[in-house]
């Protein structure tokens, strides 16, 4: 390797040492575990109890190359072809992504600062969606 160019992947190297590791994955599935999930499953539970399959469907044991997810899944007898609300960390990135179904088979997407997610705000988007595909 020529010098200079040995010299540049150095300093690479060095201030790859100096990096600190991204805690975003243990922070979301963190948020997703103690919050969304909780959340989402109080709703779900409602809805099963009426005797309408729902389900909260979780992948967040991935690491941070995979991406992560919290999803609600109605009934697709009710909701055919509907996407589910989902809640998504995807690698590379710093706030949550909300997935939720628009018109035909288009998907609004917000992104949402982790300190906003509270169990009444993932509730409050829950049935709004709920609403919006129902």
């Amino acid at each position: 390797m020529e010098a200079e160019l040995a010299a540049e992947l150095d300093q690479v190297i060095q201030r790859l040492k100096d990096q600190h590791e991204n805690g975003v994955p243990i922070e979301f599935r963190l948020l997703a575990e103690t919050t969304i999930e909780p959340a989402l499953n109080e709703i779900a539970e409602r809805i099963r109890a009426n005797g309408y399959e729902c389900t909260v469907e979780a992948d967040t044991a991935a690491g941070a190359e995979a991406g992560q997810s919290v999803c609600l899944v109605l009934d697709r007898r009710y909701t055919a072809g509907s996407h589910p609300l989902c809640f998504r960390l995807i690698p590379g990135e710093s706030l949550v992504r909300m997935e939720k179904p628009a018109v035909g088979d288009a998907v609004t997407t917000d992104h949402v600062p982790f300190g906003q997610l509270t169990r009444d705000s993932v509730q409050r988007v829950a049935i709004d969606f709920l609403e919006h595909v129902v």
